[in-house]
């Protein structure tokens, strides 16, 4: 076989490799929707101040200008302060969209254990947020509806592969007496594309509960 020939070959071979390679990578799947499982373990609650009071985040991308969702536990704050119950809302950076609300009872039971789950996805040329699967003594199953604790605004992300369970961690804690949680731990996070699931990240994060 001659020199030109067997470098045609090695070029083909070459070429067909990194055409693949390239396929391959541009078939990954990326997740248009996100699951994060949370548990929150109270100390002693003192209704006479309404606290503790305790805050996630859930960032679309790591922009905190760009939409994010904000849950909010034994308070709510849009569109005027209220003691008790729980809040999800949507905000585009420093700038509320909309709020569902659910239940008006302060935390009262001593080492209550709170647990839900908080969901973001796209679909239709939206960003949607919900809170489901809670459970608690004070608010007892809370996010079973299809409209509880559930917001959505405008997005133009084809998917939400700028999502990082770390930024979730960073943005959540208590926002008022932190010293009467206990902790505050992202268990899980899930990742979809439409109902497959693509993988499950089971590291546990503890978050500083500190404002």
């Amino acid at each position: 076989m001659s020199r030109t020939l067997t470098a045609s070959l090695a070029l083909a071979v070459a070429l067909a490799v990194t055409l693949g390679a390239g396929a391959q990578a541009q078939s990954t799947p990326q997740p248009d929707r996100v699951e994060e499982d949370w548990q929150l373990v109270l100390g002693t609650p003192d209704t006479n101040v309404n606290c503790p009071q305790v805050s996630t985040a859930m960032l679309s991308t790591g922009v905190d200008t760009d939409p994010h969702l904000v849950f909010k536990l034994n308070y709510r704050d849009q569109p005027s302060y209220q003691s008790g119950g729980l809040s999800a809302q949507a905000w585009q950076g420093n700038t509320f969209l909309s709020n569902s609300d659910q239940g008006t009872v302060q935390c009262s039971t001593a080492n209550e254990t709170i647990t839900w789950t908080q969901r973001m996805s796209l679909s239709g040329g939206n960003l949607n947020f919900k809170v489901l699967s809670g459970t608690s003594t004070t608010w007892g199953d809370f996010g079973v509806n299809d409209t509880d604790l559930a917001v959505t605004t405008a997005s133009s992300l084809t998917d939400l592969s700028g999502y990082s369970p770390t930024n979730s961690v960073a943005k959540s804690g208590a926002t008022y007496v932190a010293d009467r949680v206990v902790t505050m731990t992202l268990l899980r996070v899930r990742y979809y594309q439409g109902n497959t699931l693509l993988s499950t990240d089971s590291t546990s994060r503890q978050v500083n509960v500190a404002p």
